[in-house]
C-alpha cells in the first residue's frame, strides 16, 4: 500500500526527462514553473510565485537568482515595502515563452502516451484528493 513511492519514482523520472530537454535552453524544471507564472502575470511578487508553486521563499529566491543571472528576468523593489519585490520578464525571457510552451505540451504528449482523456481525468483528480490530504492539517 506504499503508492507513495511510485509517485517519488514517477516525479524523479519525469523530472530527469524534463532536465534533458530543458538543458538547451539553461533551465530547470522548477525555473521553467517560475517562468510560467511570469507568462501568466508579469510583475508579481516572490511571495505570490512561492504560494503558487508550494515552495519556500529562501529557494523561490536562489531560482530567482539564477534566472537574473541568466537574463530572463529582473526584480523591482517597492519603496513602500524593501522585503518583497516584483519580478519581471526581460525580453529575454518574454522571447521563450512560445517556444517553451511548446515543448511544455510536447512533454505532457509524450508522458501521457497511451493514456486516454478518462485516464488523465482520473489521475488529475486522484492527485488533487492526495494534495488536499496533504494540506488537511486535521489529518496530520
Amino acid at each position: 500500500m506504499f503508492f507513495y513511492k511510485f509517485i517519488h519514482q514517477t516525479d524523479l523520472l519525469l523530472t530527469c526527462k524534463i532536465k534533458e530537454i530543458l538543458s538547451p535552453f539553461n533551465l530547470s524544471p522548477e525555473q521553467l514553473l517560475i517562468m510560467k507564472c511570469l507568462w501568466e502575470e508579469d510583475g508579481i511578487n516572490q511571495t505570490i510565485i512561492s504560494d503558487k508553486l508550494i515552495k519556500d521563499k529562501t529557494g523561490i529566491t536562489r531560482m530567482l537568482m539564477h534566472l537574473e543571472k541568466k537574463g530572463f528576468i529582473y526584480k523591482v523593489v517597492p519603496e513602500n515595502n524593501r522585503r518583497i519585490s516584483n519580478v519581471f520578464l526581460t525580453e529575454k525571457g518574454k522571447q521563450l515563452e512560445q517556444q517553451l510552451i511548446k515543448t511544455s505540451f510536447s512533454i505532457c504528449e509524450k508522458v501521457s502516451y497511451g493514456l486516454t482523456e478518462k485516464e488523465i481525468n482520473n489521475l488529475i483528480e486522484i492527485l488533487t484528493k492526495i494534495q488536499n490530504n496533504l494540506n488537511n492539517n486535521d489529518l496530520f
